[in-house]
């Protein structure tokens, strides 16, 4: 990765890195991006020099642009969703846009593509790219002793990124590390621009005061046109912003709507995937979408996650939430994806796939003889094999709950006792580990619900399960102002997971998030206030992370990303889980408004 926008600024010496020093009065002011009125202005230039397929002498008076409050401009093009020229100019006059301009157009006349169309058309080539024009406000210091303190620091795919060394400074734009796919590695991206800038490959904490190099950021706008003719739309890493007052009954429908049939979608006949050697009639569901390459890596979901997509599906097919013909083709492609999990040789087919399996044919209402034969044997074994589940190797609770839900539910006379027995047990394995109950959320919610617990196992259940969502109610993001300060506002209602960095909560929590709403029903009048608001504030993360316009527009193929759900704002990946967990949260919201 290469960052070849160099510049020399009049801002004073910088710090040594991870220094604060006091900030300017431009450097006080530069957390905010320019306007968007001074960002039309650049794109309805920078769009009438493509369309005329002339770039006006830097000498021309029609080459300035004055840009308020501008410290830097990025330019990208595309053909078809394919970026063909990138640009990008900081020297802070008003000839900046016509630089990034031109040099975005010189590296896309070099492209293969390009060269052959002009060849056929003429010079008129760069009339049919379409435009993005990003706009830089003033630096901002980026603290940190090291590169992973800076980077943590970092909000991926809206802070820009600079390193100054002495008075030049290496910037890298938001917009251009969200079309390489690397806006989640800010880590990277500062290493790299040490490069460029010619530095040591050291930390920053190996820098003398007097080496004069320092990190910093900055905020931008960015302006994006779908197609060529279309009129520009802000564009953010979260495509557009989703008002927490927009999440209404009338919306989780349709929410939960269009995830059932985006799933549906999702499951299809290996041999039309591109598989050799496969059946037509052979069903897999497709794997994580990379769509910066418009491939899915791997093709094909492995055994659990194809058995998670056939619980969500076969939720859905009994929502009354979701229009019929949709309930009818999840109950068809759940079975679908049952059958073809039930067939992978044991090798490939861990028993927590049984045990979903189990759970997503009880669900799904079936009355496939055959199949409920087969599974409820599979859900007897892979209950059996946590009978002590004291004694299991790792411990971890997760296993042993999504056995003991899969017998119960396939099986309820012969399972309700097993799944006592093993609930008991993981109580008096993780007595010491309240939280426990987290990572098997979705197992133990739909026991909670089930009704196969004794009385006194239920009771004891439920009670843990309230005081845990009564916490994480008050933990979620947005649900205390102060905790949630300086907390991106587009990731609010999502939770931080363990692991996972303050600023970068990803859909990883739509798992706790479907089993809460699971266990916690929004319609029922048992549900305590704060659950209820917990549970449609999951539905707001969710649907922030649900691929739709503008945001899929700068994208080779948005028909085949739009409706998946992303795994996170800081990168494009959309893996099967997301959207499944995506469509168990949304059905179990939505039951209120059904009703």
């Amino acid at each position: 990765m290469h960052w070849s926008a160099t510049d020399c600024c009049n801002a004073a010496t910088p710090p040594a890195a991870g220094v604060a020093s006091a900030p300017s009065p431009t450097a006080a002011a530069a957390n905010s991006a320019p306007d968007e009125l001074t960002a039309l202005d650049a794109f309805i230039a920078a769009r009438a020099w493509l369309d005329a397929d002339a770039l006006p002498a830097l000498d021309a008076q029609s080459a300035q642009v004055e840009l308020r409050d501008t410290a830097g401009v990025c330019v990208l093009l595309r053909l078809d969703g394919r970026v063909v020229g990138v640009g990008d100019d900081s020297l802070g006059d008003p000839l900046m846009l016509r630089r990034a301009v031109g040099r975005a157009v010189t590296k896309a006349l070099g492209d293969d593509t390009i060269r052959a169309v002009r060849a056929t058309m003429g010079d008129k080539v760069t009339g049919r790219l379409s435009l993005e024009v990003e706009l830089a406000g003033a630096l901002v210091p980026l603290l940190g002793r090291t590169i992973a303190d800076a980077a943590a620091r970092v909000v991926p795919g809206t802070d820009g990124l600079a390193v100054r060394r002495g008075d030049a400074v290496f910037r890298a734009y938001p917009s251009r590390l969200l079309s390489a796919d690397i806006a989640a590695r800010p880590d990277g991206t500062i290493t790299a621009l040490m490069v460029d800038a010619g530095l040591p490959a050291k930390d920053l904490n190996k820098f003398e005061a007097a080496d004069r190099v320092s990190l910093a950021r900055f905020a931008t706008i960015r302006l994006r046109q779908a197609k060529t003719g279309a009129a520009p739309s802000v564009i953010t890493r979260a495509g557009r912003p989703i008002e927490f007052a927009e999440v209404t009954p009338a919306f989780t429908r349709s929410l939960a709507a269009q995830l059932s049939a985006r799933l549906s979608g999702q499951v299809v006949p290996r041999s039309l995937a591109g598989t050799p050697g496969q059946m037509a009639d052979v069903i897999g569901l497709l794997g994580k979408l990379n769509p910066t390459a418009d491939i899915y890596e791997p093709p094909f979901a492995d055994a659990r996650d194809s058995a998670f997509a056939a619980l969500a599906l076969a939720e859905a097919s009994r929502s009354a939430a979701i229009p019929d013909a949709l309930r009818d083709l999840a109950r068809t492609n759940a079975l679908a994806l049952l059958r073809s999990v039930a067939a992978m040789p044991d090798a490939t087919r861990p028993a927590d796939a049984d045990a979903l399996s189990a759970l997503a044919f009880a669900a799904s209402g079936s009355d496939d003889a055959v199949l409920r034969a087969k599974l409820t044997e599979r859900a007897r074994a892979a209950a059996a094999k946590f009978a002590q589940v004291e004694k299991t190797d790792p411990p971890t609770p997760e296993a042993p709950a999504l056995a003991a839900a899969g017998f119960a539910a396939i099986a309820p006379d012969e399972g309700a006792t097993t799944a006592d027995r093993i609930v008991g047990e993981l109580f008096t394995a993780y007595a010491e580990r309240p939280g426990w109950l987290v990572e098997a959320a979705i197992p133990l919610a739909y026991l909670s619900r089930g009704g196969n617990l004794s009385p006194d196992r239920a009771a004891q259940l439920r009670t843990l399960f309230t005081k845990l969502a009564q916490q994480l109610a008050a933990e979620q993001i947005g649900a205390d102002p102060v905790a949630s300060e300086g907390i991106p506002a587009d990731v609010e209602g999502g939770l931080l997971m363990p692991g996972v960095l303050r600023l970068r909560p990803d859909c990883g929590c739509l798992r706790y998030a479907a089993a809460f709403a699971i266990a916690f029903p929004p319609a029922d009048a048992a549900t305590p206030e704060a659950v209820r608001t917990m549970t449609r504030r999951f539905v707001r993360f969710l649907a922030q992370h649900v691929a739709d316009e503008p945001w899929v527009d700068g994208f080779r193929d948005p028909k085949a990303l739009r409706g998946l759900v992303r795994w996170s704002l800081a990168g494009d990946d959309c893996p099967p889980t997301a959207t499944s967990a995506g469509l168990l949260l949304s059905t179990a919201a939505a039951a209120a408004s059904a009703q």
